[in-house]
């Protein structure tokens, strides 16, 4: 990989932010010190709420990575390591379990590991490339419902729930995916009232598995307007191209995918009433979310009819993940077939070919600028929205990455990125871009924070303490949700006013003041986190059990 032989840290568009979770949650495995819902290390000690609505599960073991790799440099070598195996391992497992012979599933598993989705993780620190590597795993069970006429409900509901413990937009759009499944099975099945209950089953366990994530998303949701994520004004943008040449689109389709997918269109079209039943609902699945993905779609027209799709899918691109898996997939059918070449030393031929090229390419068009911009003055290729605290030189901040005090880099920079803070009312596309909110979370946060002391204590409370010269009503830069508990100088607090985008408008006293905040959650949110806990305890070792019977009666057979 080309940042171990540069030695580059890769600073993309959301490297920031993620890193802000993941500090947050390293640090209280650290101290011991555990808050599940709002951040007290990262985030500028801010006490707002992230990690707990963004694939809790996966924040604390991102945070156990961070204290394992000792440094961002590491730790950015490590996940993207994890993430690329991942990926390739689960489209293997796919490809294997679909009868496709293991040469050539080894290159279609290393075709997804370079595909764009899973390289966003590993260039830009986008969290839809964790959400990508698992997106086969989903993929298998829709593909067993089809083989098998029937619905694995533990498989299914394990899947699901790690998915929703990784990424929750992910999990809708997989869901989304399994549909023509389901219902291709449903109506070939002779027994539909079991295949019902068993889909029902299925979710009924994911919701339980899921507690933890679901229900903090309901409370918070319900009893705080919430600043939605940063909305598009034209969803085209967010769309992929089909070419390099488009530079209206957040990403393209590389030439070698351009190639597999032509092919496979061909043969698909050509052959299509000789293939099977399954690998037709593979094909139309596959080619309906690539078109969904794209400019093609008429995603600007749609948005003018309803708004709100702007701040839900935010990004059409997210799309493309199902259509790679199930292309490929296709593709791999196709090719251990006899409907695409019937040389076998040609077909891996070809397959070598194609893996050389996008590994080529991957690290033309991916890597070398960020690369390049690590090794010069400028260091961050993306400095959207990323906040320099004062002038460093470029050394300083590459040491900030690959030194072993991971908050040296929070002392440089930071990014204010705004989502899920409390808000007022509801808010549309047009006056999300009025507020300005990125403007106003680094004055009110970044910009101010370092006035202020932090400690956390051993219950995992917050305490904020300042000296004010005059008696006066300061901005403090701390969240204040409808959740969050405030003790101001000794008093609590009822009624708090608040900036317009949640930092807590207080009387400061001449002298010494003290805040301290913590995040009481209600009754039922601490009941179903615990039956989620539980539930995963009892299905693992249900699971357990299970396994050890099965080879216990496969060796006794």
């Amino acid at each position: 990989m080309p940042q171990i032989i540069n030695r580059a840290t890769i600073v993309g568009v959301d490297t920031i932010f993620h890193i802000n979770r993941f500090y947050d949650t390293a640090m209280q495995i650290k101290t011991g010190h555990f808050n599940y819902f709002i951040s007290q290390f990262g985030f500028e000690h801010s006490g707002r709420m992230v990690n707990s609505l963004y694939g809790p599960g996966l924040a604390y073991l991102m945070g156990l990575i961070v204290l394992c790799a000792g440094s961002w440099f590491h730790f950015q070598l490590i996940t993207s390591v994890l993430v690329m195996f991942v990926a390739g391992a689960s489209m293997y497992y796919l490809c294997r379990k679909n009868d496709i012979n293991m040469i050539f599933s080894t290159f279609l598993g290393l075709l997804f590991m370079l595909c764009p989705p899973i390289m966003e993780w590993v260039n830009g620190n986008q969290f839809t490339g964790l959400g990508a590597a698992v997106t086969p795993l989903v993929i298998v069970q829709g593909t067993l419902m089809l083989k098998k006429l029937d619905i694995n409900v533990f498989s299914l509901a394990f899947v699901m729930s790690l998915v929703l413990q990784v990424h929750v937009m992910t999990s809708l759009i997989s869901a989304l995916a399994l549909i023509p499944f389901f219902i291709t099975t449903f109506m070939k099945t002779t027994n539909r009232l079991d295949i019902l209950k068993k889909l029902f089953l299925s979710i009924g366990l994911t919701l339980v598995l899921t507690a933890n994530v679901w229900s903090v998303m309901l409370e918070t949701f319900t009893s705080n307007h919430l600043l939605p994520v940063f909305p598009r004004e034209h969803m085209s943008v967010g769309t992929v191209g089909l070419s390099f040449l488009d530079n209206d689109v957040l990403q393209f389709i590389p030439l070698t995918y351009l190639i597999i997918i032509g092919c496979f269109i061909i043969v698909f079209v050509w052959k299509f009433r000789t293939i099977s039943l399954d690998l037709r609902i593979f094909g139309i699945v596959g080619l309906i979310f690539l078109l969904i993905s794209t400019k093609l779609f008429p995603w600007d027209a749609l948005q003018s009819l309803v708004p709100s799709i702007a701040f839900n899918i935010q990004s059409p691109k997210r799309f493309v993940t199902v259509a790679y898996v199930l292309i490929l997939l296709t593709f791999g059918k196709l090719m251990s077939s006899d409907l695409i070449l019937r040389n076998d030393l040609i077909k891996i031929a070809f397959m070598a070919l194609l893996l050389i090229v996008t590994n080529y390419t991957q690290i033309i068009n991916n890597q070398y600028k960020q690369i390049d911009a690590w090794h010069s003055d400028k260091v961050i290729s993306m400095h959207s929205n990323v906040y320099f605290k004062k002038h460093f030189s470029a050394h300083e901040v590459r040491d900030a990455f690959v030194g072993s005090n991971l908050s040296t880099v929070f002392s440089l920079m930071d990014k204010g990125t705004p989502d899920y803070l409390p808000v007022d009312h509801k808010y549309d596309a047009q006056q999300y871009y009025n507020l300005h909110p990125y403007r106003l979370y680094n004055l009110e946060f970044i910009n101010h924070h370092h006035k202020f002391n932090y400690l956390v204590d051993y219950n995992g409370r917050l305490n904020v303490t300042w000296n004010s010269k005059h008696n006066r009503v300061i901005r403090v830069p701390v969240v204040k949700y409808k959740n969050t508990e405030v003790v101001f100088n000794g008093k609590k607090l009822d009624n708090v006013k608040t900036s317009s985008i949640g930092a807590m408008l207080l009387q400061s006293k001449k002298g010494k003041n003290n805040i301290t905040i913590e995040y009481n959650a209600d009754k039922y949110v601490y009941i179903l986190m615990l039956i989620s806990l539980f539930a995963w305890i009892i299905f693992i070792l249900t699971w357990i059990m299970i396994t050890c019977n099965m080879h216990k009666q496969k060796e006794n057979d």
